[in-house]
């Protein structure tokens, strides 16, 4: 069969599982397993056992569950609420103050996680307090939910890691090359409220509190800490001191303590940490096993020479194939 028609196959029967409400996982997984019992015959049906056994021992994609229990801790340490609390503080007075610090408060979430807390642990903190405040609706809800998805990009993101894995390129280097993007678009998030805000005066009304400066210095210990720890994790990895499988071990082992220190920690959030942890990595794991079974029968079945000849076939500037990808 050619290579045309197998990828017609191929990436057809995966939309039509994925339409069919299929999970990503077993869609990836199951069309790939179908056609290759088709195609090459139940003799080659080890390749599917040998490579889950590959994906789930390699010791690489300790990061991921590391990562997640780092997140999980500062969670339960209640650390958001004091980030929240503290930088509200500083930002005293500036209109929209609020939503700003939650755009703030997901990105260090996102630094501090992996995998982007912020829409659930802001929507429950930041979107009650803006309201209260008589803050926009939109304004509030939309503040949280363009923070929190910038932990896509923003390291150390599980997405990169399972992207980095999957295309055999850096995990460094890729958190190195989604700093600057994240913090650029945060950044971009932040220049538009402040403008809203002043031009449109009614969606974010002066706070009504006061704030004295001893509060504001008091308040810095709440932020110390996560900062502490995300220069210490993401630090290490960009100055090159530690590998990012070590660096999540700090980070896992930081957010322990913080999580004593601020006593927060009892056998119960260890347990629903750990828990949370390994439910999160069973499903990542599955998409990865998934994702890499369709990739290695769609590469041996020819698929790069397919795309590299496709490519070279069309006389057309470099930089227009770059920007349609």
């Amino acid at each position: 069969m050619s290579i045309e028609m197998i990828t017609l196959l191929l990436f057809g029967g995966l939309m039509a599982l994925l339409i069919l409400g299929v999970p990503v996982s077993f869609a990836l997984g199951g069309i790939t397993v179908v056609l290759t019992f088709i195609l090459e015959g139940s003799n080659t049906l080890f390749i599917v056992a040998t490579t889950t056994y590959k994906q789930i021992t390699d010791p690489n994609l300790i990061t991921i569950p590391l990562f997640l229990l780092m997140g999980n801790f500062l969670l339960h340490s209640g650390i958001s609420d004091r980030m929240f609390k503290s930088l509200g503080y500083w930002l005293f007075g500036l209109r929209g103050g609020l939503a700003i610090v939650s755009i703030g408060v997901c990105v260090a979430l996102a630094m501090c996680g992996g995998f982007g807390p912020g829409i659930l642990t802001m929507g429950l903190i930041a979107v009650p307090a803006m309201l209260k405040q008589s803050y926009n609706k939109s304004l509030a809800l939309g503040s949280v939910m363009a923070g929190g998805v910038l932990g896509e990009i923003i390291p150390p993101s599980i997405i990169m890691i399972i992207f980095a894995y999957i295309a055999r390129v850096s995990i460094g280097k890729l958190f190195l090359a989604g700093v600057v993007p994240g913090l650029l678009t945060a950044f971009a998030y932040v220049v538009y409220v402040t403008i809203r805000c002043n031009l449109q005066k009614d969606y974010a009304p002066p706070l009504k509190e006061t704030v004295t400066w001893s509060l504001r210095i008091s308040s810095l210990r709440d932020i110390l800490l996560p900062a502490l720890l995300i220069v210490l994790v993401l630090g290490s990895i960009f100055f090159g001191i530690a590998t990012p499988t070590e660096a999540a071990g700090v980070g896992a082992t930081g957010s322990f303590f913080i999580c004593f220190f601020l006593k927060k920690m009892s056998w119960k959030v260890l347990w629903d940490s750990c828990r949370q942890t390994m439910s999160i990595s069973g499903m990542v794991f599955w998409i990865l096993i998934g994702a890499t079974l369709f990739s290695v029968f769609y590469t041996s079945q020819g698929a790069q020479s397919l795309v590299t000849e496709l490519v070279s076939d069309l006389n057309i500037n470099r930089w227009i194939i770059l920007a349609a990808m």
